[in-house]
Formats: C-alpha cells, sequence, structure tokens
C-alpha cells in the first residue's frame, strides 16, 4: 500500500468524516457502467442481446426467463417490474438480499 486516505464527509450534516473503509449505497449509478460491459461482450461476440437471459442464467425460472431478452433488460422494456409478489420478507434494505434469494 503505498497512499491511503478518505476524503469529504461520510454525512455532512454531522460532520461525519469519511474513512477508507466507509460504505455508500451507490443505488442505480451502476446501471450505465452495466451496459456499458454488456454492451463491450456484445461487440466482441461473447454474448447476444438477443437471446433469453436463461441462455445466461440457467437458474432464472424458465416461464419468463425464455421470453426476456438481454436488449428488452436494458432498454427497459421487458415487462419486469420493481415490485414482484415474493415469499421474502419485506427489506428495509433490499440489496441485501443474497442473488439467489431474488431470482
Amino acid at each position: 500500500m503505498v497512499f491511503k486516505k478518505g476524503f469529504g464527509y461520510a454525512n455532512l450534516e454531522w460532520d461525519i468524516p469519511n474513512q477508507t473503509g466507509t460504505k455508500f449505497r451507490i443505488a442505480s449509478i451502476t446501471k450505465p457502467f452495466t451496459a456499458l460491459l454488456i454492451i463491450q461482450l456484445a461487440a466482441e461476440g461473447k454474448l447476444d442481446l438477443h437471446k433469453s437471459i436463461s441462455t445466461y442464467l440457467p437458474e432464472y425460472p424458465k416461464n419468463n426467463g425464455n421470453r426476456i431478452t438481454i436488449h428488452q433488460l436494458l432498454t427497459h422494456t421487458s415487462g419486469t417490474t420493481r415490485d414482484y409478489d415474493s415469499d421474502l420478507p419485506k427489506n428495509k434494505y433490499p440489496d441485501r438480499y443474497q442473488v439467489s434469494e431474488i431470482v
């Protein structure tokens, strides 16, 4: 390690400085990066945007996975919704679920 330091504030109102281990909820900021990487994989021929997501996520339920494409997910036209019926308990922080629980 050559240099390690936090900058700015984790909470400006309470005057709490950032530390090197400060965690942030990044929310939707990852969507453009994910889309860019997917498009790069498609350009390299490693991924087909028009194949069903079941091709790449075999554990995903086939009743929907066979009808949804990566292109549809990227363009928000897959018909999936943010609100879905689930047996999972309601969680204040849905990003704390394991991927397998959500699928």
